[in-house]
């Protein structure tokens, strides 16, 4: 960034769209079980890149792999953000993230971003629930033990039901980030129709229930 505000960004800012950042988590990260790793180091890069912008903008973040699940699994391996090339690869060259693509835990890549208003998109939004702090103890650990049934039950009984004569809604999967160790906030992922609108998100790219904000994403993009 060529300058840098000395009073950090605080509370909602604009998104301009202009570029689009896609990352990777790598094999190894997901096989080792690494990404939650990957996952806190994003976050906290594009939270430090969001509150030095001031004037420059925000960024902004979709998880579009996120799937029928619960819990940080949920929310696939693959972050989308949105923003200005700086702004972009500001994330990037963050000195914690920087170290981890060294590691190979994740590929990185900037590309213009197509903002035609006249396609898919996916909105990341923070429910209203409290940030949750999680003790250090065997809480998370049954926590984990109970999504992993619960996901496993889905599965199993996945097509054992007849089509319901509601119209069917779009998909809408409930995960959470934890933001460092011991603290999470939950959030919702949900495909929604890009009209163009102004996208205003809080210090870690995210939108409210309350206020969605839709991305530009579009599947297939690379």
């Amino acid at each position: 960034m060529d300058q840098v505000t000395k009073e950090l960004a605080g509370g909602l800012g604009v998104c301009t769209p202009s570029h689009r950042l896609i990352i990777n988590a790598s094999s190894a990260t997901t096989e080792l079980g690494a990404f939650p790793d990957l996952h806190r180091e994003v976050f906290a890069a594009l939270h430090r890149v969001n509150r030095h912008s001031g004037a420059s903008g925000y960024v902004a973040i979709c998880m579009p792999d996120a799937a029928e699940g619960r819990g940080i699994e949920a929310m696939g391996n693959r972050f989308v953000l949105f923003g200005t090339e700086e702004l972009l690869q500001a994330v990037l060259d963050d000195r914690n993230l920087a170290a981890l693509s060294r590691r190979g835990m994740f590929r990185g890549r900037i590309r213009e971003q197509d903002t035609d208003p006249a396609g898919s998109g996916m909105v990341l939004m923070r429910t209203q629930a409290r940030v949750k702090h999680i003790p250090d103890s065997g809480l998370a650990a049954r926590r984990a033990r109970r999504d992993a049934r619960r996901a496993a039950h889905i599965a199993e009984t996945k097509g054992r039901f007849g089509p319901s004569d509601k119209p069917a809604k779009p998909p809408r999967i409930t995960g959470y980030v934890m933001l460092r160790p011991g603290l999470r906030i939950d959030l919702i992922s949900e495909s929604r129709p890009w009209t163009g609108e102004t996208i205003l998100v809080n210090s870690y790219g995210l939108s409210t229930m309350t206020a969605p904000a839709v991305l530009p994403w579009i599947e297939g993009a690379a």
